[in-house]
């Protein structure tokens, strides 16, 4: 049995957790939300690392 999913990602995963018990499902969805704030702060440090890095070097020049 094959079936499309119409977007890849977090929510075909939960989809997928759906068909368990409720309470698989409630654990697949605090993991995925886990992931993401953990991905947003890795990203946001970067940005934020970024602009330290850039500051640096503009004030090396001046």
């Amino acid at each position: 049995m094959t079936q499309r999913l119409k977007k890849p990602g977090h929510h075909n995963l939960i989809r997928q957790f759906g068909r368990q018990s409720r309470k698989d499902r409630q654990i697949a969805e605090n993991l995925l939300n886990v992931g993401d704030t953990a991905g947003l702060a890795v990203s946001q440090g970067l940005v934020e690392m970024t602009k330290q890095h850039q500051e640096t070097i503009e004030s090396a020049e001046h």
